[in-house]
């Protein structure tokens, strides 16, 4: 019994302790909620049944029509604000009441928390802030953006290779996770973390301990933002014992390496290091009231503690809210497909104007994915609540209510998103509220997804662009849809701080193909007349490529020769293209076709080809009749694949025209400058040869010309005067100079003796080794020359030769050999450059 007593008098004594402030706000003339012992108006938040950002948004939505009103924290009055325009005030207006957040850290327990940018305090937050703003500017985010497209390129690689199975979904609440893990440690860190590739990495083991939320530590959190006095008595900490320590090494590493290199990226690390070299400058403590603050900074220097303390917060929080943002936004475009096929198609037309290449300036051009993030971020803020810790007395304009110092104030950015008089339709996804048109109607401060004022989302354009890239990446190649387990309402985690669903989000990627209309219809009767010239230019199209591929399919009826019926656009070779049969099979099932039939027409695609089944005559095209039939169907380009064409088993026989009066004019030349004046002419090797050169201009006549020549033979009186020079200057001048250097050396001329046996055993070398017949160029009959003395041939000569050394004749060659027997070494020398230089235009190679 005295026990009891003693239990009940303590429980008295504690209640009247825990109520002694529930009539605070009454007293001011505040509206506030009605608070249960002991607890105040914490009993949801104390069950865990919600999450912060879930209870903030229940408590805004008992304030209906309130631009404020007064909760307890236990026994801790508390204000909720509602109004934007206050909200504006606070955040903003009045800045200086409100400088700091309510959470806090202790420094001496848990370093790591109290010193990062996110719990910092007073100067020391400011001045911090200042500083590292600067690794967010738009030209380092621009230097960065390569980067940030490398792991996007990664994760599409990365979804092409798992996501592409109807029963293998991607959970995209991991994915996104990786690969945002990927994005920070490149960019702010210049580490290759490998989080998509491998999801048991270390920098993987570290992002989910960090955020490894349990009941006990969801208690521990609740504390920070709600309770910090407590921290110090529990020693929590804001990140899990031990859960930095990976992070610490990682970060240690890169600080090594950028000193023993001495390199410099420009990134949060260069940043930090900085921070740590920096003095303060005057100029940066001007203006701060308080003299134990101007004390403060006047003596600040930062640890190495302090830097790693930044380097985890960037980490763990630039990781989470973009992979919260790029995984929520994934999630309903897979649940609004009309959203999402505006989208892609607005990323397609963006695309195309910049050559289909992902850039920082097309990023910017996106117009309906700046609707589409914000509308995400609106339903699913990633932090869904923002504290702030009066830090002197604050009069709330309008009233003579003061916010007293020490005040939390709490405004509910999840309740106010969701809130229906501001954005009607709350749950429903349509980015159409951002439109330039609408965005005007939404007060600035009733849509906080990065706060506002001073302390704003340092990182907010980062995340943004980040998400921005991934998604384009994603969108541009992939259609996202729901799977059977994906959950058709998104339950939040109660567990977290920043706003989670619970479980996974499985979802499909489908590859697609993007076609995109540059030319918008702006009224119905213009998007029929679209859709009908669009079905006009498809029927023509195909009507005249049926026509096209058709055009020989009766080739072998005309000439009354068997043949299988071809199919449009292919011939007889959809078996094959179908991969349902191989060439060799293909060509057995025609030769099986016609079993009555010789041979067979069939077509490849549009071309005539023939199939041979009698075995006489196949003897006839391989062997007796092999002339006609020298060279494989089969081919290759040899200025492409030398290899392929110059192999003996695609080689040709060559047997193609070639001009005969060139060769055998060059041929004497080079017997006469070898035989008279002992030089190598080189005119068959070289068509610029200077010899030929000069003798082509000998003979090169033009109607003034021929004029000239006719004086010498019927006019000779005037060459007296000059009017005409048997050669040209130049070939007189070439001419010379050639006589002088072989002055003094004994020249015979064999006169016509020798022309003729020049002839003679030119002709000999080329019927010894070639057959010479008329071709479709070759003019029949002669025509001669009126421009000339010399009897010769008006134009070209065109002939074909033919490879000769199956028709050798016996009574031939002996009279060849002993007519090159005869010939002198230089002539013969000179007629063998004759052969090389026929047969190399030729290759008489037969293939058996």
């Amino acid at each position: 019994m005295c026990i009891l007593n003693v239990f009940m008098l303590f429980m008295g004594v504690l209640y009247l302790y825990m109520s002694r402030h529930y009539n605070y706000w009454k007293k001011k003339g505040v509206p506030h909620l009605k608070p249960s012992p002991y607890i105040g108006n914490l009993k949801q938040l104390l069950r865990i049944k919600e999450c912060p950002g879930q209870f903030l948004a229940s408590l805004y939505f008992k304030g209906v029509g309130k631009p404020y009103f007064g909760f307890f924290i236990f026994d801790r009055p508390a204000l909720i604000i509602r109004d934007p325009e206050l909200i504006k005030h606070i955040l903003l207006k009045e800045f200086h009441h409100f400088t700091d957040r309510f959470a806090t850290a202790d420094e001496k327990i848990d370093p790591m928390g109290g010193k990062n940018i996110f719990l910092i305090k007073g100067s020391r937050w400011r001045h911090l802030r200042s500083n590292l703003s600067t690794t967010f500017s738009s030209g380092k985010l621009k230097r960065m953006f390569p980067l940030v497209v490398k792991c996007a390129q990664d994760l599409r690689d990365y979804v092409r290779e798992n996501g592409s199975s109807k029963d293998n979904p991607l959970d995209v609440k991991d994915v996104m996770a990786r690969s945002a893990i990927d994005v920070i440690a490149s960019c702010m860190y210049g580490i290759d973390s490998g989080a998509l590739r491998d999801p048991r990495g270390e920098f993987r083991k570290f992002g989910k301990k960090v955020f490894a939320f349990s009941p006990k530590r969801a208690i521990e959190m609740l504390a920070f933002f709600f309770t910090p006095g407590l921290i110090r008595f529990v020693k929590g900490m804001f990140f899990q014992r031990n859960s930095d320590k990976f992070l610490r090494g990682a970060f240690t590493e890169a600080v090594k390496e950028r000193e023993t290199r001495e390199s410099f990226r420009n990134d949060l690390v260069d940043v930090l290091l900085s921070l740590k070299r920096k003095k303060l400058e005057e100029k940066e403590i001007k203006g701060i009231e308080k003299k134990k603050d101007t004390e403060e900074l006047k003596t600040l220097e930062y640890t190495d503690e302090d830097l790693v303390a930044q380097a985890v917060i960037f980490f763990t929080a630039g990781f989470e809210t973009t992979s919260i943002t790029t995984g929520f936004a994934l999630y309903e475009l897979a649940m609004n497909p009309q959203v999402q096929k505006k989208l892609r198609e607005q990323i397609g037309q963006v695309l195309d104007t910049h050559d289909g290449h992902i850039t920082y300036e097309a990023i910017s051009d996106m117009k309906y994915l700046d609707m589409v993030l914000a509308e995400t971020l609106r339903m699913y803020p990633p932090l869904p609540f923002l504290d702030r810790n009066c830090i002197k007395d604050f009069t709330i304009p309008g009233t003579d209510i003061v916010i007293e110092k020490n005040t939390p104030v709490y405004i509910p950015t999840l309740g106010m998103h969701r809130d229906p008089i501001l954005f009607p339709e709350p749950l429903r996804f349509r980015p159409e509220r951002f439109t330039p048109e609408n965005k005007g109607s939404i007060h600035r401060f009733s849509y906080l997804p990065f706060g506002e004022g001073p302390h704003m989302c340092i990182g907010m354009r980062f995340g943004l662009l980040a998400a921005k890239t991934e998604l384009v990446h994603l969108l541009s190649s992939w259609e996202v849809a729901p799977h059977a387990e994906t959950p058709r309402t998104m339950v939040l985690s109660p567990y977290v701080l920043f706003l989670r669903n619970l479980g996974k989000i499985p979802l499909l990627f489908r590859e697609v193909w993007v076609i995109v209309l540059r030319s918008s219809p702006k009224t119905l009767d213009e998007l029929i007349l679209m859709v009908w010239l669009a079905t006009l230019i498809g029927v023509v199209v195909f009507v005249i490529s049926f026509l096209f591929f058709t055009r020989h399919f009766n080739h072998w009826v005309k000439k009354g020769v068997p043949s299988v019926t071809p199919n449009p656009f292919v011939g007889n070779l959809l078996p094959m293209l179908r991969l349902q049969e191989c060439p060799g099979v293909l060509v057995a099932s025609l030769y099986n076709g016609a079993p009555k039939h010789p041979y067979v027409g069939f077509f490849i695609f549009d071309r005539p080809a023939l199939l041979i089944r009698d075995p006489e005559m196949v003897k006839n095209i391989l062997v007796k009749d092999f002339e006609y039939f020298s060279d494989r169907h089969t081919s290759a380009d040899e200025s492409a694949d030398p290899l392929g064409a110059k192999n003996i088993f695609l080689l040709k026989v060559v047997n193609r025209p070639i001009e005969v009066k060139e060769v055998v004019v060059r041929s004497p030349t080079d017997v006469i400058t070898k035989c008279l004046f002992s030089i190598e002419g080189e005119s068959l090797k070289k068509e610029d040869a200077n010899f030929r050169k000069y003798g082509k201009k000998v003979f090169d006549f033009t109607l003034l010309r021929a004029l000239e020549l006719l004086t010498f033979v019927f006019v000779s009186s005037l060459n007296k005067l000059g009017f005409s020079i048997f050669f040209q200057k130049e070939t007189d001048a070439f001419i010379k100079t050639i006589f002088k250097e072989l002055i003094g050396h004994l020249v015979v001329s064999l006169g016509k003796r020798f022309g003729l046996i020049s002839a003679m055993t030119t002709l000999v070398h080329l019927l010894v080794h070639f057959e010479v017949s008329p071709c479709e160029a070759t003019p029949v009959p002669m025509v001669l020359s009126p421009k000339i003395r010399v009897v010769g041939r008006l134009g070209s000569i065109v002939a074909t030769l033919r490879e000769f050394a199956r028709y050798y004749n016996a009574s031939i060659l002996s009279d060849c050999q002993e007519i090159c027997q005869r010939a002198s070494v230089a002539m013969t020398t000179t007629l063998h450059g004759l052969d090389e230089h026929v047969t190399s235009l030729h290759s008489p190679l037969r293939l058996r």
